[in-house]
């Protein structure tokens, strides 16, 4: 019981410090649109999200190229459910693969940032990084697999 309870309090945690840090960046990125130097103007067809966290990027995408079709990749579970929501709000113009991307085939270890999930990486945080960003230093190793490219 103490173990479902403390899940419940870290998944809670999460949410709330990703809602609070994706605010934060919609504030501070309103002309996120017009940096995409020039690439609006194109026929986009396809993009390729990689490492889409809850789909954030998918979201903005979908709009600046409403002709492309989204290929989303996320290896954690958790950003994954979020990500698998939004590629079902949207069947014709998303999908969501629940893998990493890499050049081999081999397990590997995911560094799961518990506070701020989207900066989540193979590599492990160095201590600028966590000082810089104290967001990061409660994570937890995840075992996932890369898939062959």
């Amino acid at each position: 019981m103490q173990t479902s309870g403390k899940n419940s309090y870290q998944k809670l945690l999460y949410q709330i410090s990703n809602q609070i840090f994706n605010l934060m960046g919609k504030l501070l990125v309103k002309e996120w649109d017009k940096r995409l130097l020039g690439l609006s103007q194109l026929p986009v067809k396809s993009v390729i999200d990689i490492g889409a966290n809850e789909g954030q990027f998918a979201r903005r995408i979908i709009k600046i190229f409403p002709d492309a079709y989204i290929y989303s990749f996320e290896p954690l579970n958790i950003p994954f459910q979020q990500l698998s929501q939004l590629a079902n709000h949207h069947p014709q113009k998303i999908t969501a693969f629940n893998l990493a991307l890499g050049d081999s085939i081999q397990p590997v270890e995911i560094y799961s940032h518990l506070y701020f999930n989207p900066s989540s990486s193979i590599l492990p945080t160095t201590q600028l990084c966590e000082t810089v960003y104290p967001m990061v230093k409660k994570q937890e190793k995840i075992l996932n697999l890369f898939m062959v490219t």
